[in-house]
């Protein structure tokens, strides 16, 4: 028997089903994968943000308030931040232990991806990734035996893609290994620095998930909230913004340097005109007048919950 051969297409198995796993986890189709909490959390921002960009241009009373109504529009920044906060939280939540522990994921987030391809990092090497994916280690051979098959036919020949994918890489990973072509090894494993930037950049927006914490996913108690309030975390739409554009380019980092798969544009191109009615008043006059009479049922409805 060629123990060999099984102690080699073992760890390239187990990759490929890392990698299978690891692309859905950030690209999959499912509702809480990392792109799509991605592409939901950018899409309503860019909503706030034409709302926000519309304000500038907003008429205004006699005294210089804008006519906007502020109650729609309180309830508006209100819903903006406390749902764009919770994103954030949710997208770099952790589940360290049952990861480490090999448990089924509970949640789908870029921490708990990074933790479970550093404690699968042993997997990493050059020869196992460009396997894994079906390519040749040796392009340039590759690309002499696809010639020679051709031979002189004269006739326009296009070439293999695998070839010109592992020749990119190869080319990634002598990045992150920090070599050159002619220094190539298979053994060549990604290195935990990578795995390291990854994470310095998300501790950088973790004050904020201290804040979710305490005043948004939970009703903490003052005693509770006391480290929270002595930093006086101070919640921006910079702050916000921050966050979005490091969540972006973390999970687009590791699926084009570690799964060798681009994330997309995360602001997905409407299939109909957002626009559309946006210069339609919300409410005519004799509707406020019918809003207004709903908003006095609604209040004698409450009275009989504390009678």
């Amino acid at each position: 028997m060629n123990t060999n051969k099984h102690k080699t297409a073992q760890p390239v198995k187990d990759l490929r089903d890392k990698f299978k796993e690891w692309k859905e986890i950030l690209l999959g189709k499912d509702r809480h994968s990392i792109r799509n909490q991605i592409l939901e959390m950018i899409w309503d921002s860019a909503v706030f943000q034409c709302i926000n960009e519309s304000r500038k241009y907003a008429a205004k009373d006699n005294k210089g308030n804008i006519k906007q109504n502020v109650m729609i529009h309180h309830f508006i920044n209100q819903s903006f931040f406390k749902t764009q906060l919770l994103s954030i939280r949710k997208l770099i939540d952790k589940d360290f232990n049952r990861v480490q522990q090999n448990k089924p994921y509970t949640v789908y987030s870029l921490y708990n991806l990074i933790e479970d391809m550093k404690k699968n990092n042993a997997l990493l090497t050059r020869k196992n990734i460009l396997a894994a994916h079906n390519l040749p280690y040796d392009y340039k051979k590759a690309e002499a035996r696809l010639w020679r098959k051709v031979g002189n036919t004269h006739r326009v020949v296009f070439g293999d893609p695998k070839i010109s994918f592992s020749q990119n890489i190869h080319k990634q990973i002598d990045s992150m290994v920090g070599t050159t072509a002619n220094k190539r090894s298979p053994a060549d494993l990604i290195p935990d620095t990578i795995f390291r930037q990854f994470e310095d950049k998300l501790t950088s927006i973790e004050a904020l998930c201290k804040y979710v914490d305490k005043f948004v996913a939970h009703s903490a108690t003052p005693d509770s909230r006391k480290k929270i309030q002595a930093g006086k975390i101070k919640i921006t739409l910079s702050k916000i913004f921050n966050a979005h554009e490091i969540i972006c380019k973390t999970a687009d980092s590791i699926g084009s340097k570690l799964l060798f798969y681009s994330c997309g544009n995360f602001l997905t191109t409407p299939q109909f005109d957002q626009f559309e009615y946006l210069d339609e008043p919300i409410a005519s006059k004799e509707t406020v007048e019918k809003l207004r009479e709903f908003w006095e049922e609604y209040r004698k409805e409450t009275e009989q919950w504390y009678k």
